[in-house]
């Protein structure tokens, strides 16, 4: 079984909506992919719980095209930009 590296960024709580939030970062073999995530917990909850609550709250949310998401690939041989393609023209 092959294992994902994970990781949760700085975690900061949001008192308008009693949760904490946080970015979580899937290490692919392609590059990493970012989603936001949050779990609705008290201030004095256990650290274990509010890891696990922000892991599984971006799972949810992973591969769903109306969630944000952000990724980084490797440099492509050729990278399209508006001017390349004026030229072309």
């Amino acid at each position: 079984m092959s294992q994902l590296k994970t990781e949760i960024g700085k975690i900061s709580y949001n008192p308008a909506t009693s949760a904490f939030e946080a970015l979580v970062t899937f290490h692919f073999p392609d590059g990493p992919r970012r989603l936001p995530a949050s779990c609705s917990a008290g201030l004095d909850a256990e650290f274990n719980m509010i890891a696990d609550g922000l892991l599984r709250s971006a799972l949810a949310n992973f591969g769903k095209k109306d969630r944000l998401q952000s990724s980084l690939r490797e440099k492509p041989e050729k990278i399209e930009t508006p001017c390349n393609f004026l030229r072309a023209a």
